[in-house]
């Protein structure tokens, strides 16, 4: 007699338990950030254990400098895919790419950029080769995962030059997740520049590597600024003259400013040094008054290029550490 009676109770429960889960919703979106979800997995895969945020003391311009502005990076947002690569690191490698004119050339703000962020990100993935002028800035790789840096560069070219299809198929060979674009100075003296073919120029070489390096993110980095005319003296009738004195290069800020408006336009990181050192009307005269700049007017010393690239790896770490802080 129990148990029917069990089986009858069983019975009137078993709808009521039904009907009290309410029915999943269809075409609601979730409430549910992306990223928090992506953090998630990397947490349940133990990918980004022990990311904590890279505290650094800021690197300062010499008191010399005026009108400089803060160190940072713009439309930084469009960095979290590379950055989302930069937490999953102990399982992959991840690499970024620097393309430059001779201030990359000289291997010294690379090298820079490329310590600082081995601060962060651990240096296992490549072997302690030097860097210098007379060697490559390609990276031994070790095999195994983590941050890999690399650079190419080429005194005197402009961005044309990695439009080629053998540099192209280089940067493509390097496996680029982040790929740093520092020209403008060249250009600059060029006397046919043109700002909207050179972001034409722009759109074309983004395109270019995006299609042979599926997933790439890109950041420009504009020039910091240089001179025209000589600082030399030369011989006129028999009398020795100024060779007419440098002045700041008046192109400077048409480069920059299509830099500017490229990456706004098409939501690219921008490291704008530039106006990082005091912009138009103080950049060239700041580098030169600190005797950071050489005599051409064009190129910088060594500590100036270590600064630089200390600077942009802490602009970079900025954001790195905006990225671990959110939900």
């Amino acid at each position: 007699m129990m148990k029917p009676l069990f089986l009858l109770l069983l019975l009137m429960l078993c709808p009521l338990a039904v009907v009290a889960q309410d029915a999943k919703p269809t075409g609601v979106k979730s409430d549910v950030n992306p990223l928090a979800q992506r953090r998630q997995m990397h947490q349940l895969h133990g990918l980004n254990m022990g990311d904590t945020e890279f505290e650094f003391t800021p690197t300062a311009f010499p008191r010399s400098f005026v009108h400089i502005q803060a160190n940072h990076l713009l439309n930084a947002d469009a960095l979290t895919p590379f950055f989302d690569k930069v937490a999953e690191r102990r399982s992959r490698s991840v690499r970024v790419v620097q393309i430059g004119d001779s201030h990359i050339r000289g291997h010294v703000l690379p090298r820079e950029l490329r310590y600082r962020l081995e601060e962060a990100w651990g240096s296992e993935a490549m072997e302690r080769d030097k860097m210098t002028y007379q060697t490559t800035a390609i990276a031994t790789e070790t095999g195994s995962p983590g941050f890999v840096f690399h650079a190419l560069s080429k005194n005197g070219v402009q961005l044309s030059y990695f439009q080629d299809e053998q540099l192209l198929q280089q940067i493509t060979a390097l496996h680029p997740d982040l790929l740093i674009i520092s020209v403008g100075t060249n250009e600059a003296h060029d006397a046919h520049f043109s700002g909207i073919s050179y972001q034409q120029q722009l759109d074309q070489f983004l395109k270019l590597v995006s299609s042979r390096s599926p997933g790439v993110q890109f950041l420009i980095t504009t020039p910091p600024g240089s001179h025209v005319g000589s600082a030399r003296r030369v011989k006129r009738r028999g009398r020795w003259v100024s060779g007419g004195g440098l002045t700041p290069n008046p192109r400077t800020p048409e480069v920059v400013g299509s830099q500017l408006e490229f990456a706004a336009s098409h939501n690219i990181p921008l490291w704008n040094l530039y106006e990082l050192g005091g912009g138009s009307s103080y950049a060239c005269e700041n580098w030169r008054s600190a005797n950071l700049m050489t005599a051409d007017g064009v190129h910088f010393s060594h500590e100036a290029y270590t600064l630089q690239g200390r600077m942009l790896a802490e602009a970079i770490l900025k954001e790195w550490n905006n990225y671990l802080k959110r939900p």
